[in-house]
């Protein structure tokens, strides 16, 4: 569970500070909604936050694995192009981007939030 709240308002821009497993005694996270751009982003993560990676570094390493097996059994290993899926991994905050996602969601209705909480 996360909790967040609304600290800050400017003609620009919103300013929420987040709480990992809704602890107050460890230092919160800041997200920025960008009102005219239309952007959230991570200022800066929750002490309790964690980074997690994507899938696709699951799948890379699944491929290489499977290419490792064809080599040994003298066969040929599939090249890239025969993957048809995307195997670009990236990384994220766990609970900072469950906010962030939600505010992208909240933005797109219209609306702004105050205060929330996000279950995990």
């Amino acid at each position: 569970m996360v909790e967040f709240a609304l600290k800050d308002v400017t003609d620009n821009r919103l300013v929420y500070e987040y709480y990992p497993k809704g602890d107050e005694e460890k230092l919160p996270g800041v997200i920025s909604v960008w009102i005219k751009k239309r952007d959230v982003v991570l200022d800066i993560a929750a002490e309790d936050d964690f980074v997690t990676f994507s899938i696709s570094d699951e799948v890379n390493k699944l491929k290489d694995s499977i290419d490792e097996i064809f080599e040994e059994l003298g066969m040929i290993p599939d090249s890239d192009d025969d993957w048809n899926f995307d195997t670009e991994g990236y990384d994220w905050y766990y609970y900072a981007e469950k906010i962030m996602q939600k505010l992208r969601d909240e933005m797109s209705q219209g609306r702004v939030l105050n205060r929330g909480i996000l279950l995990d």
